[in-house]
């Protein structure tokens, strides 16, 4: 239990910095940003049980969602199919930093494709737009950089709980 409400904070706080840190007047190298809530949803999905992952993911994209000026749901459904596939994953994960970055690498590039073609269905034209291709392209390897930080971060508020609770 207190690994899944540390998760929801970290998912809390991953929107926090989402929404301020690189927002559109924020850090955006070549006009393109992290998807900290992406990140967050791809490396909790380690240490939570199914349906916590599925919660933290689409809590995640519900936040992003309402805080955007977008159509609700879009991030919703999106980060809920990216949690699904990171626990699918998650045996990819145990064997090691590198790896793990690969799979947040791998699972943030079938997102952002995954968010362009929902998002293209539904009227938001993201694929059809001219930095779309750019999107496509470094989100994923900002995901990936940003992966290096994240897991250790997010392994020792996740881990430190689940063992204080065996105690």
């Amino acid at each position: 239990m207190r690994a899944r409400s540390a998760s929801l904070v970290l998912i809390l706080l991953g929107v926090l910095v989402q929404t301020t840190l690189f927002s559109v007047g924020g850090i955006r190298p070549f006009r393109v940003a992290p998807d900290v809530v992406m990140v967050v949803t791809i490396v909790t999905a380690r240490w939570l049980d199914d349906d916590a992952a599925l919660l933290v993911g689409f809590t995640g994209g519900v936040l992003v969602d309402l805080l955007a000026s977008s159509l609700l749901g879009w991030r919703a459904l999106t980060l809920t199919l990216v949690a699904y596939m990171a626990v699918r994953a998650r045996s990819r994960f145990d064997l090691g930093l590198m790896s793990g970055a690969l799979v947040v690498l791998v699972l943030s590039l079938a997102g952002v494709v995954l968010l362009g073609v929902i998002g293209t269905l539904f009227g938001q034209a993201t694929l059809t737009e001219p930095d779309a291709l750019r999107r496509i392209m470094l989100v994923p390897g900002y995901n990936f950089v940003l992966a290096f930080l994240a897991q250790p971060v997010i392994a020792r508020a996740l881990e430190g709980r689940s063992r204080s609770r065996a105690l």
